[in-house]
């Protein structure tokens, strides 16, 4: 999400596909609880944009609610993307061996929230190792999902590190190694030794400790693609995507190194 209002332009520009969206009560996009000044619509739109200027990319936008959640306000995410389904916009009917080149031009859909009125076309059951995918046509597909995403009370930092990029590791080997539909979900984003205090002084913490670990991720990532070129990845979803320097707290991010590296990977893995 935070790439929305920084950085998605050159990010689409590289070649990126995945954006992660947080819609709340007001349906504008958050990290946590912190507004990150771009609404769900907005958000949306600018993607619209960028899909008109490149049409032969697409984006996988995965979708779930912060805070309160309505049947209103799953009725605002629904008609928003019918309205763009009526325009050619969004992948009908995907199934579990959907392949990006059948998305060119097109939003795909993915919810985390559960709706009795307003499902969208693909639905996450659970989020995690044994989750599974559910699509409108009744379908399923395996899905795993790495998101190790906060340390262990008093745990050291780089013991963290270490700890995030096996999980990772993990996750790499499994997608390289499937042969099925499964569908994996890589996250490198993640915060280390934050207690929840709903703060100012917490939120600018925050902001340098996410930095703090992307900067170690990040790099990390553009490495091991680079290490294991011609390998599925499967979606890698990280944070500080598109920005390499965050000079406020010092941190070299690589926000631009880890995407293209992925996209060169998968370019070639595509033409195989």
């Amino acid at each position: 999400a935070f790439l929305l209002n920084r950085s998605s332009d050159l990010l689409v520009d590289k070649g990126s596909k995945f954006v992660n969206g947080l819609p709340n009560n007001e349906l504008g996009i958050y990290h946590g609880f912190v507004f990150l000044g771009i609404s769900f619509i907005e958000g949306i739109d600018k993607i619209v944009e960028q899909l008109r200027a490149h049409k032969g990319e697409t984006a996988i936008i995965i979708l779930k609610f912060e805070g309160d959640e309505s049947d209103d306000m799953y009725k605002q995410v629904y008609d928003k993307v019918e309205s763009l389904r009526s325009q050619g916009l969004v992948v009908d009917n995907p199934t579990p061996d959907i392949r990006l080149n059948q998305c060119k031009g097109k939003l795909l859909f993915i919810q985390r929230y559960k709706s009795n009125n307003y499902n969208l076309d693909v639905r996450a059951s659970g989020w995690g190792d044994n989750s599974e995918l559910i699509f409108k046509n009744g379908q399923k597909a395996p899905l795993y999902v790495q998101d190790l995403y906060q340390s262990d009370g008093d745990e050291l930092y780089y013991s963290f590190i270490n700890r995030k990029r096996g999980v990772m590791r993990t996750c790499f080997e499994k997608a390289a190694a499937s042969t099925d539909n499964t569908w994996f979900f890589n996250h490198s984003s993640a915060y280390h030794g934050m207690s929840m205090k709903q703060s100012w002084e917490w939120m600018k913490f925050a902001d340098m400790n996410y930095a703090e670990v992307a900067s170690d991720m990040n790099p990390w990532v553009a490495d091991h693609v680079e290490k294991n070129y011609g390998k599925k990845t499967g979606v890698v979803v990280m944070d500080f995507g598109g920005i390499d320097e965050l000079r406020a707290g010092g941190y070299f991010t690589r926000g631009i190194d880890a995407p293209v590296n992925l996209v060169k990977n998968n370019s070639y893995i595509n033409k195989e």
